[in-house]
């Protein structure tokens, strides 16, 4: 006769409990909530699941919520996990307008308190896309922006953890303002935070959703981009496992950021989102993680085929940078990019020795190698783009590639393009089968 629930040992029902906590989402919550009515047993495993995640809006109500969690020592010693949302927050409240130090003292108190739960392991930030960024700090000394003075307080706050407490290990941060704030990020604390990480997963707002055109902003911008490497990266190369960079807009090619001296000697799991490749360095640069890399995830990251500029490039293809284009005699300049997707993927599949996973992923999220037979969909894909002279974004070489290939061609080259996929997956495949033995491209 099968054994009931109750009589089930509590390693099997926190197995069970654990399936149904596998996501933190509202209906995950009140799920294990109700659970913990249903008798004494229960209510002990599934308060271990239930706050093991701890979800904190920026509203007086969550604030309160929270702070009546933090006051139990036994809740506040399942919590291994907290996500902060900013855009939660009580109807009418003009906090973003006026900064983070207008949010209510409850709220405060409540992050204070869960960045110090002694087994607390990974944060993450959930921000608002902001309309603006207001950069006064060169005049008031404050930076007058809700999104990043959530973040300033959150990273200050984990940054004088107790030394009793466990490491951060994952942090993971949603539309991060592009802002070196100097008197934070430079500081050692901040270094020692970030050598500890094990995932870091961070998306930056764009500069053009943002609405940047005036010079101080762009030059704040391109100054974080170009410091991405020194402040973010280098701190945390040599433990981290898990890296994933993201934008609201294509970025890496203008302004340039040079990965080419950073390595991740443990890297496994690797994603980008609206990464321009252009350069052999770049390939060069993920090729050279093929010891460790397992799990690569590319969306919406296209090849560079063509950047039209209304300035001089520099010897290397890249714009120049802001100051020296008014300091220099320019000039319209065109630089072509002859790499293809077919050549990349060739390259990954012989480079990338313990490769387990590629994803390639267009707009709407579908991914290049499912749901669709022969990879017909390599063709349609935004896998190649251009810029004009004229326009701040980049775009689809409908007018590029395409009518310099035409029509025959450009649909000969989805179809190498499409055939070097699944090359690439085949030896994944095999791979797989034979326990990650080294398995050279066809």
């Amino acid at each position: 006769m099968a054994a009931s629930l109750a009589e089930l040992p509590n390693e099997l029902l926190k197995e069970i409990i654990g399936h149904c906590s596998g996501e933190n989402t509202r209906n995950t919550r009140n799920t294990l909530a109700n659970v913990r009515l249903t008798s004494s047993r229960l209510e002990s495993v599934a308060t271990d699941a239930l706050f093991k995640h701890l979800y904190l809006g920026a509203s007086i109500n969550e604030g309160r919520r929270v702070r009546k969690i933090m006051a139990s020592e036994k809740l506040k010693s399942c919590i291994r996990s907290l996500t902060f949302n900013s855009q939660y927050r009580d109807p009418g409240c003009e906090s973003h307008q006026h900064g983070f130090e207008r949010l209510s003292g409850v709220v405060k108190d409540s992050l204070w308190d869960c960045c110090r739960a002694e087994l607390l392991s990974g944060v993450e930030i959930q921000l608002e896309r902001s309309p603006e960024l207001r950069l006064d700090a060169r005049v008031t000394g404050v930076f007058n922006d809700y999104s990043y003075q959530a973040v300033r307080k959150l990273l200050q706050t984990l940054n004088t953890r107790p030394p009793t407490t466990s490491f951060i290990r994952s942090l993971k941060i949603k539309n991060l303002q592009c802002y070196i704030d100097q008197s934070l990020m430079t500081q050692p604390e901040f270094s020692i935070l970030l050598s500890r990480l094990h995932t870091l997963k961070l998306s930056f707002a764009s500069i053009l959703i943002l609405g940047l055109f005036n010079d101080d902003n762009v030059a704040e911008a391109v100054y974080f981009y170009k410091s991405l490497c020194s402040i973010w990266l280098t701190p945390v190369s040599q433990g981290l496992t898990t890296l994933s960079l993201d934008a609201g807009d294509y970025w890496g090619y203008n302004p340039k950021i040079d990965f080419s001296r950073t390595h991740f000697p443990k890297l496994k799991t690797l994603a980008l989102g609206h990464y321009l490749w252009s350069h052999d360095w770049q390939l060069q640069w993920l090729l050279s993680h093929g010891g460790t890399l397992e799990h690569l995830y590319m969306e919406m990251s296209p090849l560079l085929v063509q950047y039209r500029s209304s300035h001089e490039l520099d010897n290397e293809g890249y714009p120049l940078a802001l100051e020296e284009v008014y300091t220099v005699w320019s000039r319209s300049a065109t630089r072509n990019y002859t790499r293809r997707w077919s050549y990349y993927l060739t390259e990954i599949a012989g480079g990338l020795h313990h490769l387990q996973t590629f994803k390639m992923s267009d707009v709407d999220g579908k991914m290049a190698s499912e749901g669709y037979e022969n990879f017909e969909s390599m063709i349609h894909m935004t896998r190649y783009i251009d810029h004009g002279v004229h326009g701040y974004r980049f775009n689809p070489p409908t007018n590029v590639l395409h009518d310099a290939l035409g029509e025959g061609d450009w649909v000969r080259l989805g179809e190498e393009d499409a055939n070097a996929l699944k090359a690439l997956e085949e030896v994944i495949d095999k791979r797989k089968k034979q326990g990650c033995a080294r398995i050279p491209c066809a």
